[in-house]
């Protein structure tokens, strides 16, 4: 088992216990946990119910990214669902990152190593440059606080001259993930919620108005049920494994680098990615473009080709890291949806089971906003707006 940086912080809570409840929430990752948080705060009582540990997927295995949109340029987001809706995952996200920092953070005293860096979607080439820059004029046009970054401005902000410009958003954010979780799950619990860790699920019955959920410790009965379990999805509910692709994930962290990276920066259509750290390292990550058939599943290998890439793209573009130290390697497997925005819905044969899953890699860009939905979608009081997995039939 790979072990990332963010892991250290992770301890473990073996809860046993058969409840009553009103949500039982299958999965304690960041999605799985703002449910949680949702429920308390409209009066409910949630049960998370997760197998192993808090933010054992890939919460706990990402690169601590609390970003506006998706990592696709504004323009093919426009391409793919339309303006209307390009511009509204861009608003929902924000709408998600202020409840991050004004709300969860700010109010509920979550600490969580919350630095406002802004981010940079920078081009790696002359190609993406000119996507970037289409993209930009997009979202300005569209009323978003954006901005174009040259090449002598986005060296400022990455430390690296090998990039051609790029679009700054200054509201953006890094974070500590799995902080995140276990401070969330705290609050959860001081409100009378429960987090049950260890609790393999079984099996998912509904039957006369209720669902019962059967773990490896005992039976949950709860009025409703709601999988937040990303790419772990089909394990558990088989007929939605077609909506929700297990991808392998790979990052490092490296210690000994100068602060000339002052920035979240995604790059390369996304496919590559770094960030500071408030203690003076860098985590990065990447490279599957060219590992694209072997980077699925749910093992958390760190096969030498993805880390190798990682590496070089990193002393390439920096070379003022050259000496610099690994201190970690992981992987963690993300759950991908087919058109890359979360999926919610109830299931077919049980309409007091609901799912939000198929983050794509944006868990803390969407969690808290799909929580909202995710509740609202389960208790039947409309639909879960662009999440909603009508939008796929």
């Amino acid at each position: 088992m790979s072990v990332s940086v963010w892991r250290d912080f992770s301890k473990s809570d073996p809860n046993a216990a058969s409840l009553r409840v009103d949500v039982a929430i299958i999965g304690a990752g960041v999605a799985g946990l703002a449910v949680a948080r949702h429920c308390v705060q409209r009066g409910l009582v949630p049960a998370v119910i997760e197998a192993r540990d808090l933010a054992a997927g890939a919460t706990g295995k990402n690169a601590g990214f609390a970003m506006t949109g998706l990592a696709d340029p504004y323009e093919s987001l426009v391409e793919r669902f339309g303006r209307r809706t390009a511009k509204e995952i861009w608003t929902v996200s924000q709408a998600n990152l202020r409840e991050i920092v004004d709300d969860v953070v700010a109010c509920e005293g979550v600490a969580c190593d919350l630095v406002p860096y802004g981010s940079v979607v920078a081009a790696w080439d002359e190609r993406e440059q000119a996507v970037l820059e289409r993209s930009c004029a997009m979202l300005v046009h569209d009323g978003f606080d954006v901005r174009w970054l040259d090449r002598a401005a986005s060296r400022e902000k990455l430390g690296s001259d090998r990039y051609f410009g790029g679009i700054f958003v200054a509201q953006d954010h890094g974070i500590h993930p799995v902080k995140l979780a276990h401070a969330v799950a705290a609050n959860v619990r001081s409100a009378g919620g429960h987090v049950l860790l260890g609790h393999e699920v079984r099996a998912i019955e509904q039957s006369r108005g209720a669902v019962s959920v059967h773990t490896s410790h005992g039976t949950i009965h709860a009025s409703f049920a709601i999988l937040c379990t990303n790419a772990y999805t089909r394990t558990l509910e088989p007929s939605l494994g077609a909506l929700v692709r297990p991808v392998r994930g790979q990052a490092l962290c490296l210690e000994g680098v100068d602060d000339s990276l002052r920035a979240l920066l995604y790059t390369d259509d996304g496919f590559q990615y770094a960030r500071p750290l408030p203690d003076g390292r860098v985590v990065a990550g990447g490279w599957r473009r060219a590992f694209a058939d072997s980077e699925v599943g749910l093992g958390d290998e760190c096969p030498e080709g993805v880390q190798a890439g990682i590496e070089a793209w990193l002393r390439d573009r920096w070379p003022q890291w050259s000496s610099a130290r690994v201190t970690h390697r992981w992987s963690g497997a993300m759950g991908f949806s087919p058109d890359g925005l979360p999926l919610i819905g109830t299931l077919a044969d049980r309409p007091r089971v609901a799912y939000a899953v198929g983050f794509t890699g944006h868990g803390l860009g969407f969690a808290f906003a799909a929580a909202r939905a995710a509740v609202r979608k389960v208790l039947g009081e409309g639909d879960a707006g662009i999440f909603d997995h009508a939008r796929l039939q």
